[in-house]
């Protein structure tokens, strides 16, 4: 899962996770407090989003998973700035 984000280009990066997932708020506080502060509803919610850039992507992904993609997601967000 993270190499299929660390691959992307970066238009599809920007456009499918910036504009896509990146945006919600249930994504802001898994990047800020990490997998373990999430309730059900913004895992659920987070699951989804990745399922839609990527059907590898599954609703039930574990917290280290989780933690992982978040850090990718900013790591490569700073980079487009």
């Amino acid at each position: 899962m993270i190499e299929i984000i660390r691959g992307m280009s970066k238009t599809d990066f920007h456009s499918r996770v910036i504009k896509g997932i990146a945006k919600d708020r249930a994504f802001g506080a898994l990047v800020t407090f990490g997998a373990d502060s999430l309730d059900e509803t913004e895992r659920t919610k987070i699951g989804v989003a990745l399922s839609k850039i990527d059907p590898v992507f599954t609703k039930n992904i574990s917290n280290d998973v989780l933690d992982e993609i978040a850090t990718i997601v900013a790591h490569r967000s700073v980079k487009l700035l």
